[in-house]
């Protein structure tokens, strides 16, 4: 989320085996979504709108977003490491992503959890208490 989130404030678009991906806010619920209005009385068709022009919304690219990882390393090695995103986009996001340091995961406040430093070697990570 927080990838991609980075990419359309900054307006990052990267190179695919498809050729160059733009990004967009398509499927998020506050950009995409839609509400029924009521029934056009012409047609008796149904008629939508946009969930975001019937309630004041703060646009996305406005949203304050942070991250989390269970291993604690920086935002833009959590991301190189899930090896999620396209490899041209983890270059231009990782400047940007290199300062986050992540939020602890929701499994530390029940235990210690397994994971990999940022050398890929297996450690302990342990939750700070509280």
């Amino acid at each position: 989320m927080l990838a991609t989130h980075l990419a359309n404030r900054h307006h990052v678009s990267w190179h695919t085996k498809d050729g160059i991906q733009e990004p967009n806010y398509i499927g998020s619920l506050v950009r995409a979504s839609t509400i029924r209005l009521g029934t056009d009385p012409e047609t008796g068709k149904d008629v939508f709108v946009p969930i975001s022009e019937m309630l004041p919304m703060v646009h996305p690219n406005d949203f304050v977003i942070s991250g989390w990882d269970i291993s604690g390393v920086p935002m833009d090695k959590a991301m190189s490491r899930a090896k999620v995103l396209q490899y041209d986009l983890q270059r231009q996001l990782a400047p940007m992503m290199q300062e986050i340091t992540p939020m602890p995961s929701i499994y530390c406040k029940y235990s210690s959890v397994s994971t990999y430093g940022a050398d890929d070697r297996p450690r302990l990570y342990r939750c700070q208490p509280g």
